[in-house]
């Protein structure tokens, strides 16, 4: 792989610090963020021109955000061939695969690295498929709803001051299910979408999820955390959820951030940074920003309403 200056970004063997656990260590810090799950990982990157050639040690998806007209790419032993990539272009790299690209402008896209047994397992519980088989698609070929995905999850990052970790894992997991459906043997049949979206949480099971986020507002909560609570897969756990809160589980706990925030700020005299701390914001700013865009009103003036009540 080369930096973005063409010398090799990755050092001589003897120089190299001690492997890491991402799945993206080798992809330069410079190019862009990199947010790592406990079986997969996403970055947003912006680098260019440059290559890179590297073999596989799980399932890869680039998905383009910007164009290329002169992308040059080579998968395996097939030859290098140069094409046109708009904007959405989806490109899938087996595990096992050797792959080598050039851009000669910059671009930006996001780059998907799903752990082979955990994409496995997710194609057996989702999808019924026994067997899974990644299968790349053809040069330019572009994926619509992985670009749809791919922008979110670009506008998260790029945005937001903490970018929100149950969302990004929710995003990423529903690009994981597009990819098998449309991208893999899993989408050759298996369950119907009646069976997928079939029911949600057991009363149980929701009563405890409810709680456990009513509990910790303030922590950085994992789809991992929540989906083994109820003993089901990611996807599995998100659909249930879903069909339960009416929403997603990131939308929900931002739900009970700001109903918990509002109550505190009306009924304490607690700081309103304490406050922020206390619900899961980064900060004071943090919580009046979101709290402005979701509920029209800011902890300020919720705090002097409080104040002219108790005159």
């Amino acid at each position: 792989m080369t930096n973005d200056g063409g010398s090799p970004a990755i050092e001589p063997a003897s120089d190299r610090p001690k492997p890491r656990r991402g799945l993206l260590d080798f992809v330069p810090d410079s190019w862009g963020p990199k947010f790592d799950f406990d079986h997969f990982s996403v970055t947003l990157t912006r680098t260019g021109p440059n290559a890179v050639a590297f073999t596989a040690g799980a399932h890869y998806v680039v998905q383009m955000l910007s164009a290329q007209s002169k992308r040059e790419v080579a998968l395996s032993s097939g030859r290098s061939r140069q094409f046109a990539a708009e904007p959405g272009t989806l490109e899938v790299i087996p595990a096992a695969s050797d792959f080598s690209g050039r851009w000669h402008t910059p671009k930006e896209n996001c780059l998907f690295a799903f752990d082979r047994a955990w994409l496995d397992r997710m194609a057996e519980q989702d999808f019924d498929c026994g067997h899974l088989e990644m299968r790349p698609p053809g040069p330019g070929t572009v994926d619509k709803v992985g670009h749809q995905i791919a922008r979110l999850i670009r506008n998260e990052i790029a945005t937001k001051a903490r970018p929100s970790r149950l969302y990004l894992e929710g995003l990423v997991i529903g690009y994981a299910a597009n990819l098998l459906r449309n991208h893999s043997s899993a989408g050759d049949g298996g369950l119907s979408d009646e069976q997928l979206f079939k029911g949600g949480l057991s009363p149980r099971h929701w009563k405890d999820i409810d709680g456990y986020l009513r509990d910790n507002l303030a922590s950085d909560i994992s789809l991992k955390t929540l989906s083994e609570r109820c003993k089901l897969s990611y996807s599995h756990f998100l659909r249930a959820f879903r069909k339960s809160a009416g929403m997603p589980p990131y939308r929900y706990l931002l739900t009970l951030r700001l109903s918990k925030a509002q109550e505190l700020i009306l009924n304490t005299d607690l700081p309103l940074g304490e406050i922020a701390r206390l619900t899961g914001f980064c900060n004071h700013s943090h919580m009046t920003a979101t709290m402005r865009r979701v509920q029209s009103v800011t902890p300020g003036e919720l705090r002097k309403l409080s104040a002219g009540k108790t005159r």
